[in-house]
């Protein structure tokens, strides 16, 4: 089975489920043209191609959970834009952001993941079949328990062609094992342009669980039958603030809401 957890789709880029969701083919249209956009994720850097009937972009950047934020370079042509997205089950929300002249133009499309089962409602007894399955040992650590608060900051070029983003990515875990995606927002800014967004959250990530064993946060995540735990690292847990150190050493620092 595919790597379906990176290192979280923002807990490790949170919650890791949706980070491995970028990687493969969608398609939609962009100003009203046919277009297919190809991603692979490595870690939390992505690259791919953006296509339509005339240009094709090459896109390089970083994902952060459900978010996405780079660069597409048109080679041909000699045009680099910005490129937004947030991805929402099988549907990418992306935006590609133009500086010319001075002025700032923005082109939202939305594009839709191939290959993959529509995103059904599933019925509460699945769901709580899913949250029932721990291994021996497992606890639901009650200081864990709540809504955290994580912050990323992607910055791209140097002078006129400098573009910075900010992401701010919230996580509920929830006191019988399940999570659930909180309010984000986005903000991106360049030399001679801004622009912001928000989403309100508040979703629960299906076939996603937590627990802790010691002192170790871990996930069990379950997607076409098959399930895996990743452990998360290790945990610290005061006066509002948790911090996870993962086994290469990494930390992450989260505040709770």
């Amino acid at each position: 089975m595919k790597n379906i957890l990176i290192l979280t789709l923002a807990f490790y880029t949170f919650v890791l489920s949706s980070q491995a969701g970028w990687t493969g083919t969608f398609t939609g249209q962009v100003n009203g043209d046919n277009a297919v956009m190809v991603l692979k994720v490595q870690g939390t850097k992505v690259q791919g191609t953006l296509k339509d009937t005339y240009q094709t972009f090459k896109i390089s950047g970083d994902i952060n959970g459900n978010r996405l934020a780079g660069d597409a370079v048109e080679e041909s042509l000699g045009l680099e834009v910005g490129i937004l997205g947030e991805l929402k089950g099988d549907d990418a929300f992306m935006k590609l952001v133009v500086v010319f002249l001075g002025q700032t133009s923005e082109t939202p499309f939305q594009l839709r993941r191939q290959n993959k089962s529509g995103s059904a409602t599933k019925s509460e007894p699945a769901q709580q079949s899913s949250i029932a399955s721990t291994p021996a040992g497992a606890n639901l650590d009650p200081r864990i328990v709540g809504t955290w608060t994580k912050n990323e900051t992607y910055n791209s070029g140097y002078g006129d062609n400098f573009m910075g983003a900010n992401f701010s990515q919230s996580m509920t875990f929830m006191g019988d094992g399940r999570l659930a995606e909180g309010a984000s927002s986005a903000s991106i800014s360049g030399s001679n342009y801004s622009g912001k967004s928000s989403g309100g959250g508040s979703n629960v990530l299906e076939g996603v669980t937590w627990y802790t064993k010691g002192k170790s946060l871990y996930l069990r995540v379950k997607q076409n039958g098959q399930q895996q735990d990743v452990m998360l690292g290790s945990y610290y847990v005061e006066n509002g603030k948790m911090l996870i150190t993962g086994q290469d050493g990494t930390k992450l620092l989260l505040i709770k809401n």
